[in-house]
């Protein structure tokens, strides 16, 4: 199956931003909790019971749809000292409504660059996502059904992550649809089971019946979020996201066109699809989170999600030095999701056979170079023990410090972490 355009696999992720607007403590600028008021869940409702017309205009949805609440200019490019490069990646909005039928989603982008670096003429002159790019979305869905959850952080049962995008989640879930920003690709719909997410599609774009278009204008009449870019030059610092007193603005009354700038996209799902039906959505509701992706990696998801910001500030040395690590870091979504047709609960995990603590934590380091975490294999879970003990989430003793430390400088840093990567990726040797 062709993934035209969708750039391999995501690349290790740097270590957790040290402070939300320079006061906050790395554990604070880490925590969903602590995201500024601007974001919000479910604060304007569950959706609606609704028949949509998805066709590319919005004049079925209203405000009461809404479901989950974003900012403009949080696209983590805006944390570099220099020049976005590309188009922005921004959600704003979601909403949501289902019928007897259909799962209805409509999420807004918005793009306040004319107002934040109006002389910064490539991220203005691209026009929309649609237009041009061919990056992808992802919406996990919560059926609510345990039977068929997706365990293991949602990883592949082939190890790895879908269509190599280095994302994960912790809430398991039920089905992810994926389709490219242009339509290119997909949708295609992907299940799994308490082992992890399949990497082959339960239906193609031929067989989902999903329908996916997109349009000029949105329903937002302010466009809220934080002034400025170029990074620490005009106060733009990882985890002001976190922060109520950072510079928190209304675009529209800047002078932003969103007439001109801001587009939407929208999607029915047949429920039949997803297994589910209107029913379990009126008495139990469904969870939904869209994530929008540019490169390698996530850029923005609705509800937020503070790993979409961590790492906005290093250097992508992968593609562009200047560019923001955020294109190429791995993510693990730990948010949770937004709700239709009722508010409260989410999948329950999926019940795994843990291996016990001997197995996993040796008192003697294995030393098979790349196999941080002792289970015998180098994937992804290797990249991500490293990660957590650079962020020292994880002591010396909950890995191998023998096997972790790859590239010879006698420590172990998150360059290990993008080293084994490299590997898994096919991009690189161990030695």
């Amino acid at each position: 199956m062709k993934r035209k355009g969708i750039l391999s696999i995501a690349l290790a992720a740097a270590m957790v931003a040290t402070a939300c607007a320079g006061t906050l403590s790395a554990n604070a600028a880490a925590s969903n909790d602590s995201l500024a008021s601007q974001y919000s869940t479910n604060s304007a409702g569950v959706g609606a019971n609704k028949s949509i017309t998805v066709d590319g205009d919005i004049g079925d949805w209203d405000s009461s749809m809404l479901i989950a609440q974003g900012a403009a200019n949080d696209d983590p490019r805006v944390y570099r000292p220099n020049s976005m490069y590309e188009v922005g990646v921004d959600m704003y909005a979601l909403y949501g409504a289902y019928d007897d039928k259909n799962l209805y989603l409509m999420w807004e982008m918005t793009n306040v660059q004319d107002c934040v670096a109006p002389n910064d003429d490539y991220p203005l002159t691209q026009g929309t996502l649609y237009m041009n790019q061919n990056f992808p979305f992802f919406i996990a869905i919560d059926t609510g059904d345990s039977s068929s959850a997706i365990g293991n952080n949602a990883q592949l049962t082939t190890s790895g992550t879908i269509w190599n995008s280095g994302i994960t989640w912790t809430q398991p879930f039920n089905k992810l649809i994926a389709v490219s920003t242009n339509g290119s690709n997909g949708p295609f719909v992907y299940g799994g089971n308490s082992s992890g997410l399949n990497a082959k599609e339960t239906h193609t774009a031929a067989t989902s019946g999903v329908v996916f278009k997109y349009g000029k204008g949105i329903l937002s009449q302010s466009i809220k979020g934080i002034d400025k870019g170029y990074g620490k030059n005009n106060n733009r610092v990882v985890g002001d996201v976190c922060n109520e007193s950072a510079a928190w603005v209304d675009f529209n009354a800047n002078g932003h066109k969103s007439s001109t700038m801001d587009f939407h996209y929208e999607m029915s799902i047949p429920l039949s699809t997803i297994g589910t039906d209107s029913s379990s959505i009126k008495n139990n509701g469904i969870g939904v989170m869209v994530v929008a992706t540019m490169g390698k990696s996530a850029l923005d998801c609705l509800p937020y999600d503070v790993a979409m910001n961590d790492n906005a500030d290093q250097p992508d040395t992968e593609s562009q030095e200047n560019n923001s690590y955020e294109k190429s870091d791995a993510d693990q979504i730990t948010a949770a999701f937004a709700r239709i047709g009722k508010g409260g609960g989410n999948t329950p995990k999926p019940t795994v056979t843990q291996p016990t603590q001997s197995q996993t934590q040796p008192t003697t380091p294995s030393g098979q170079k790349g196999d941080s975490n002792r289970d015998g294999k180098i994937n992804i879970k290797d990249v991500t023990t490293i990660q957590k003990y650079v962020v020292k989430k994880y002591t010396a003793d909950q890995l191998d410090l023998v096997a972790a430390e790859v590239d010879g400088d006698g420590s172990v840093t998150i360059k290990d972490a993008t080293k084994i990567q490299k590997f898994v990726a096919g991009l690189g040797t161990l030695a």
